[in-house]
């Protein structure tokens, strides 16, 4: 892997993204645009709440599934409720994160709570806010 494009995840409804988790999916198909030639993999984060039939993970995955990513490099982890619950749970499962260069995507707004965070977890991404993102 070259680099991880990890995307902290946001409201679905019975498995349509929200504009929030759209636009934190833009944001990296983006990003990895930017590598041409790069073995750029995605982890989709973020569990369900109870009656949910999905959870935002899966739905972060098939979005960008249907977007012509390839599902070799689209890792779902479907854990975790908050910001540090779900970055627990994708250190925990795929550690080699801590070690490759690599983004981790959330709300202009939650940058530098979702930096500290990680670091706070001994990763250090570089933190990006989605443009588009609609408040």
């Amino acid at each position: 892997m070259d680099m991880a494009i990890v995307i902290l995840g946001a409201s679905q409804y019975d498995g349509r993204a929200s504009k929030v988790l759209a636009a934190r999916l833009d944001e990296a198909l983006a990003i990895a645009g930017e590598y041409p030639g790069k073995n750029v993999h995605f982890y989709t984060l973020g569990a369900n709440m109870p009656g949910d039939r999905f959870t935002e993970a899966q739905v972060a995955k098939t979005y960008l599934l249907n977007r012509n990513v390839d599902e070799t490099r689209v890792h779902a982890i479907p854990k975790g409720n908050d910001t540090v619950g779900s970055l627990e749970a994708v250190l925990k499962e795929h550690a080699l994160l801590i070690d490759a260069p690599s983004y981790l995507i959330t709300d202009p707004l939650h940058t530098v709570r979702a930096k500290l965070i990680a670091r706070q977890l001994g990763w250090t991404p570089k933190v990006k806010g989605a443009r588009t993102c609609p408040y």
